[in-house]
């Protein structure tokens, strides 16, 4: 893979750097999927990139520079929400199903509101919206109570 990046970064094709190290365009292509590289292989690439040697030994893992280190962090964390959706997304319905889906359940937190807490208790306002039940607000509205 570094045989790869240290070729892209210089603008070279397989067949260049093929030229310049003495080895076959399949040669580079094998690399750059990540066979193993013999000695005298490491030592034309490094002489050929002006690199240690060292560089092109099996590594548990890869060197990252700053850009790829945030990139994989960006994807974790893409990874991580999407798989917290899909678990609320499959659990919720098991809940309704199974504690009933009456408007209290999904309102107010129903029968699960000791263990899940209240996601928007009843007569607090957020922003612009009203929390409750439906049809809460607007009685209040027509009527002037104030919130409890």
């Amino acid at each position: 893979m570094i045989v790869r990046k240290l070729r892209l970064q210089r603008g070279w094709t397989q067949a260049h750097l093929a030229s310049l190290t003495g080895l076959s365009v399949r040669g580079i292509q094998r690399i750059e999927q990540g066979s193993s590289i013999s000695l005298e292989t490491q030592s034309a690439l490094a002489t050929v990139f002006v690199v240690d040697r060292s560089n092109f030994q099996p590594r548990e893992f890869p060197i990252l520079d700053a850009a790829e280190a945030e990139a994989i962090q960006y994807v974790k964390g893409q990874k991580e929400f999407y798989q917290h959706l899909a678990i609320y997304l499959l659990v919720t319905p098991v809940f309704a199903l199974l504690w009933g889906a009456d408007q209290r359940f999904f309102w107010d937190g129903g029968r699960l509101g000791p263990w899940c807490g209240r996601p928007c208790p009843a007569g607090i306002r957020v922003g612009e919206l009203q929390c409750g039940r439906p049809g809460e607000a607007a009685g209040r509205e027509a009527t002037g109570s104030p919130l409890s």
